[in-house]
C-alpha cells in the first residue's frame, strides 16, 4: 500500500510571498531577542535584577527572551517545512491550510477547522 504525503495548495507566488514574510518575522524576532537579552544581562551587569523597583523591567526582558525563542522556533520549523514540501498542510488534519490564514501567521501548523 502506497501512501502520499498531503500536499498544500500554494503557488509559487503565495509561498515567495510568505517565506518573505517569515524572513522578515526571523529577523524581528532575533531584533527582540537581542534587545532583551542585553537588557536582561544590564540588569544582572548592574546587580539590578533583583530591585523591587525593576521587577517589572526584567520581568518584561525574561518574557519577552522566552516569546521571541519560541516564535523563532516556529519559524524556524516554517522555514524546513517549505523546503520538504509539507508547509501549509495543517498538522492535525492534513488539509491545506488557506493563504489567507497563513498570510496572518505564516509559521502556523494548523487550519481553522483544528485550532
Amino acid at each position: 500500500m502506497t501512501t502520499t504525503s498531503p500536499k498544500a495548495t500554494l503557488t509559487t507566488d503565495e509561498i515567495a510571498t510568505l517565506r518573505a514574510a517569515l524572513e522578515t518575522l526571523r529577523v524581528e524576532n532575533l531584533a527582540d531577542l537581542e534587545a532583551a537579552t542585553n537588557t536582561r544581562e544590564t540588569l544582572v551587569a548592574d546587580h539590578t535584577a533583583t530591585d523591587p523597583s525593576l521587577h517589572e523591567v526584567m520581568t518584561n526582558a525574561e518574557y519577552m527572551i522566552e516569546d521571541a525563542t519560541r516564535i523563532l522556533g516556529l519559524i524556524d520549523a516554517a522555514l524546513i517545512r517549505l523546503e520538504d514540501g509539507t508547509f501549509g498542510v495543517c498538522a492535525t488534519c492534513h488539509e491545506p491550510i488557506p493563504f489567507a490564514r497563513l498570510e496572518l501567521r505564516p509559521y502556523g501548523t494548523l487550519c481553522v477547522q483544528c485550532s
